[in-house]
Formats: structure tokens, sequence, C-alpha cells
């Protein structure tokens, strides 16, 4: 038996399919009149609008209404997904540049980072990042050769998907860290910004479930199109 729908994601459903259909900053039908029409109580109507805020699709302003915003993508903290899944669970479609793809020999940096050898093989890896042809993203990845074989059709899609489908490979964990910085001429022009424009810089090292990194990269943010989510939680019992 498929159980019920809940009331609140037939009113997201709805308003979702206006937010397609109308430009930004359009105003949507108001609690009211979505109640009236969908015949479910207006606080129903209200969860469903506050989750679509939460999610940047809507904005209120007050004594006037809710709004349609342009569309950011967003990572949540508090998950271990790759930019295509995230592309992808918002309906959008994704297109990978591929700036650069060569092996070259670890140095001690590079070496340090993946925990491997210094002078053992690694990829190098930059590629320019879009949703719906909407530049978003340039991420400088390095992955250990002997680890994670690849080929530029490889790179040109989903590094994530290869490792865990067809190398069958658990990604388990990474550590990411955030920086503010002004972004540089060349990744600027690339996303679409100004010279020396604020944006997020992150750099993560990510682990498969041996316990083995497979991953350094360091990502470049368009801050205008691409939002940082971090989730905390309360691990300690009340007393």
């Amino acid at each position: 038996m498929i159980p019920d729908i809940p009331k609140y994601m037939i009113v997201v459903d709805e308003i979702e399919k206006i937010i397609k259909t109308q430009e930004v900053n359009t105003l949507i039908p108001s609690e009211r009149n979505l109640s009236l029409s969908l015949d479910i109580s207006r606080m129903t109507v209200r969860k469903a609008i506050d989750i679509l805020v939460n999610q940047g699709k809507l904005y209120r302003v007050n004594n006037v209404g809710t709004f349609i915003s342009e569309q950011k993508l967003y990572k949540v903290f508090n998950t271990l997904t790759g930019f295509t899944d995230e592309v992808l669970s918002t309906g959008g479609t994704v297109q990978n540049e591929v700036l650069l793809f060569e092996k070259l020999r670890a140095d001690e940096w590079i070496s340090n980072k993946l925990g491997i050898e210094e002078n053992d093989l690694v990829y190098k890896l930059i590629r320019l990042r879009k949703k719906d042809s909407i530049p978003l993203m340039i991420q400088e990845t390095y992955l250990p050769v002997s680890l994670i074989p690849l080929t530029k059709k490889i790179v040109q899609n989903s590094i994530y998907h290869y490792i865990t489908h067809k190398l069958n490979y658990q990604i388990i964990s990474s550590i990411e860290e955030i920086k503010a910085i002004l972004i540089h001429k060349d990744y600027a022009t690339l996303l679409e910004m100004k010279e020396n424009e604020p944006t997020i810089k992150t750099e993560q090292i990510s682990y498969l479930a041996n316990g083995k990194i497979f991953e350094y990269t360091i990502s470049y943010k368009n801050q205008n199109k691409y939002e940082l989510v971090v989730q905390a939680m309360n691990v300690r019992k009340s007393l």
C-alpha cells in the first residue's frame, strides 16, 4: 500500500510548479488563495511556504507577500554529496568543463594532503562546474593514480558516481575547511564575477571506508549563485 502524501508536500509541489513557470521576483498567490484553491488549511500552506523559503526558493516581504527567489545551489554541511547530485536534486542539469587533466609527481605538500609518498603519481584536475550552463564553481582536484584510475571521459562526468558504481568503493567521510577570499582575475572571469570580489573557498579531504584518502579538492564557489548551509546539532544528552 502506497502511503498518503503529506498535505504540505502537495502544496510544495504546487508552488514549485509556479516557480518553474514564473520569473524571479514574481509574487506567488497568497496563503489564503492557495488554501482555498487546494482545499488545504492555511497552517499547512504556511508550513510549505516556510520550507521553500528555507530552501531559498522563495522570500517574504513584510505586509506585501511572498516572491520567487533567484535560484542558488545549496550545500548542507551535514551531508556528503557530490556536485552532480546537488544539482540533480534541484532538477537542474550539470555541465563540467575540463580546464586541466594531467598526471604529475606528488610533491611534499600534496603527498601530505593525500597521505601518500612523495613522487607517487597523482592526477591534477581543474574543472569549471555549471548548473543549467551557469558557472557555479571551479574545482582543483588531486587524486592518487594507484587508487582512482581516471580517463578524460570519466572526469567530464561525476567522479563520485564512478568511484561508487564502477570501482565499488564506499565514500564514507570528508573534512572541509571554509574560507572567505577575494577571487583572482582568471577565476573571476570563468565564474562571471568581478576581480577581487569576495567569494567562498573550501578545501576538502575525502575518505573511503577503508580509511584511505582518495581526494583533495580546492573549490572556488560563486557566492552569488552558491550558498553553504551549516547544520549544527546538540549531541549532549539532557541532564
